[in-house]
């Protein structure tokens, strides 16, 4: 897994699957491929942090469920409700690292083992995708796409996602290389109506998707004229979609972290288990325990795997 040796590392244009670059540690030398890190991102959801991701996918559906956003797309309901092979919170994780796949991100990558501000193009092609299966809502879209915008917490605020986000300048190349990184990690994790998204994505441009992002986070500032419907209670509404975007995030920054800890920093020599009890996971986790963010028999489940009381 991690530590591995990425061929082709003076160019920014991947050749293969295992050239795409997620991360790297240049002190002891250990490089992580894109493909590494959503197979390890999925055993930890899948494994240790299952109850807490789990947790997430139900509380996100009850959300989208409520008498209010009765229309609420099937397809992406099903995702939560009946998972077989991918389920909502490994779509994220498919997701989440897709704006490293660009040449300058890959270029950043090789040269200084980091990618500013990829999560704006991941959540572009993360709202893309939801649009494509037939969300429409505010409610529906916003904690899974502020989930990738946020789990690194690199962003602080709404103002300074919303700088980057008319800064953000993505071409042709630019999404070819997103799409080169989707079909590779959908190799190892299948991702529902991949093939019919890409052709579509690649008529529809990602722009529209990059403007469509600043207004969503537009409507989240001003809760009046987008969270809530009319004559409803657009505080409480925007409550329930915090909670819920709080919850997604927590789990994919977990297991992100986790991810990153081992492939990166111990080179895939330690387990899953291991990882998730490094220190800087420590700290998280008293975060949202202190918060009383998670249900008890999740906190709980938290408290035995790391030893936090």
């Amino acid at each position: 897994m991690g530590g591995s040796s990425v061929r082709g590392s003076g160019t920014s244009r991947p050749r293969s699957c295992e050239e795409y670059v997620a991360g790297c540690d240049k002190r002891i030398g250990c490089v992580e491929t894109l493909v590494d890190h959503v197979r390890s991102m999925v055993e930890v959801l899948r494994g240790p942090l299952r109850s807490l991701a789990h947790y997430a996918e139900r509380e996100y559906l009850h959300l989208v469920r409520t008498p209010e956003l009765g229309g609420f797309s099937t397809d992406i309901a099903k995702l939560v409700e009946d998972p077989r092979d991918v389920n909502l919170m490994e779509i994220l994780v498919v997701f989440h690292d897709l704006g490293k796949c660009t040449p300058s991100s890959q270029r950043s990558l090789r040269e200084r083992c980091t990618a500013p501000y990829h999560e704006v193009a991941s959540a572009a092609l993360l709202l893309a995708y939801l649009s494509f299966l037939g969300a429409s809502q505010l409610e529906a879209l916003l904690p899974p796409v502020l989930a990738v915008l946020l789990h690194h917490h690199a962003m602080r605020g709404l103002d300074h996602i919303r700088e980057q986000i008319l800064r953000i300048r993505l071409g042709p190349k630019d999404l070819e290389g997103a799409l080169r990184g989707l079909h590779c990690v959908c190799e190892t994790l299948g991702v529902p109506r991949v093939e019919e998204f890409s052709l579509w994505i690649q008529v529809e441009g990602l722009g529209k998707f990059i403007k469509a992002l600043d207004k969503l986070l537009n409507d989240i500032e001003n809760p009046a004229g987008g969270v809530g419907t009319p004559g409803g209670d657009s505080e409480a509404s925007l409550a329930k979609v915090y909670r819920s975007s709080i919850l997604l995030t927590a789990a994919l920054s977990v297991a992100d972290n986790v991810a990153a800890t081992l492939n990166r920093r111990l080179c895939g020599k330690v387990g899953v288990w291991e990882a998730l009890k490094a220190g800087a996971l420590h700290r998280f986790v008293r975060y949202l325990l202190a918060r009383e963010i998670l249900r008890e028999e999740v906190a709980k489940a938290f408290r035995d795997v790391l030893g936090v009381t």
